[in-house]
């Protein structure tokens, strides 16, 4: 090892498209990087909108690495191998891809290597054998879901037990794997984006239902607009809410035609994905989640370091379970029950008391999950690792 003190570390993932794993990635490259730690992010592409880091060396617009510039910096590495070169059979440019990496793996030479998501996780584990490099590999959703296709499944199921740290999310994300895996795992919790940790909002609630995240089936906004429509239909003096959405995705379209097919355009409003999330919903009345499955639900977390009064889905594999105690910091609602979502909707949107209580509970989130005490516990995880 180079420096005990400042180790280099690559963060290995897909992209830095906005999503929860690369907003969680940036978050630690940033920690690590004001560590002391040289830090470099290899992905394997760009794809605007991104998350953009101050310190990063590249451009955000273009995401072209600048060269020559002054002081410290988080290098940006490209490891998709230049179009040329792939057109062979699969296995030639897989071949072609794995060889690219772990070149990139040769020239850095990284203390420890981290990595996050699906085959991400494989191709680090491949492209290091016999490089005694230390791996971490992080899944960071439903494993179940994560590794759903045999090609990634397979060899998750037989190497991940090489990898020197399996970083997980949940209990029940860790019974997916077999012993040998387990062994080799840790469970991990996300910080909170510090622009979510704040004094509760103390003014007048707006009466709003609000949702943050991807416009997708497993997301379920269109569960969430029927069931808010049941509500409306059901209670006339809740006919002034609205219901929020933040995000976008290729369920929005849909969404939008449930929304005028349910005569509701006046009381369900298309946000898109815009910055500042915290500004705009801190003063909601009301904020959902309704996955079906979920690594760990960062707009969850976020909303009840908010304290927010929330309602989520309990999805596999459990981790809103790990984070609301049902009926004291929070409301769980079987997944995919609209029926049940419309009931713990119509509960809280009438009983701004419940709310209070609910929102001054889950607020109590900055504690456990607070960017300095579990940017530590990584640190603490990887520095466990190095040679």
């Amino acid at each position: 090892m180079k420096n005990k003190e400042h180790p280099k570390l690559c963060l290995y993932i897909g992209s830095l498209h906005k999503g929860g794993a690369e907003h969680v990635i940036v978050n630690l490259a940033d920690y690590f990087f004001h560590r002391g730690w040289d830090v470099s992010l290899v992905t394997t592409y760009f794809k605007l909108p991104e998350y953009t880091m101050e310190e990063g060396d590249w451009d955000p617009e273009t995401g072209i690495v600048q060269t020559n510039l002054p002081g410290r910096h988080v290098h940006r590495i490209y490891s998709d191998p230049a179009p040329e070169n792939l057109n062979g059979s699969r296995f030639h440019n897989f071949r072609v891809r794995a060889d690219t990496l772990r070149q990139i793996w040769k020239d850095e030479k990284p203390d420890v290597i981290l990595s996050f998501i699906g085959s991400n996780n494989v191709m680090s584990i491949l492209t290091t054998r016999g490089l005694n490099i230390p791996v971490a590999i992080s899944v960071r959703a439903d494993p179940a879901e994560e590794y759903v296709q045999a090609k990634t499944r397979i060899p998750a199921m037989l190497l991940f037990s090489r990898a020197d740290l399996v970083i997980l999310q949940t209990n029940g994300a860790k019974a997916y794997f077999p012993k040998a895996v387990q062994e080799k795992s840790i469970i991990l919790p996300n910080s909170i984006q510090p622009d979510f940790i704040r004094p509760r909002f103390a003014g007048t609630r707006t009466k709003r239902v609000v949702m943050v995240g991807r416009f997708d089936e497993n997301k379920s906004q269109g569960l969430v607009i029927r069931a808010f429509a049941d509500v409306l239909k059901r209670n006339e003096t809740l006919s002034s809410w609205v219901l929020d959405l933040y995000g976008d995705g290729p369920a929005r379209k849909d969404c939008e035609d449930l929304t005028k097919e349910l005569s509701l355009s006046d009381h369900v409003l298309f946000e898109g994905v815009q910055e500042g999330i915290a500004e705009k919903i801190q003063d909601a009345g009301v904020f959902v989640i309704a996955s079906k499955r979920e690594g760990m639900p960062n707009a969850l977390i976020e909303a009840m370091s908010l304290g927010l009064a929330c309602i989520s889905t309990d999805s596999t594999p459990g981790a809103p379970r790990d984070l609301i105690r049902n009926g004291e910091n929070g409301i769980l609602v079987p997944a995919d029950d609209e029926k049940a979502m419309a009931d713990a909707l119509e509960d809280l949107m009438t009983d701004p008391d419940k709310c209070e209580r609910l929102g001054k509970e889950a607020i109590r989130i900055q504690e456990s999950q607070n960017p300095g005490r579990v940017n530590a516990l990584w640190e603490k995880a990887l520095r466990s690792i190095l040679r």
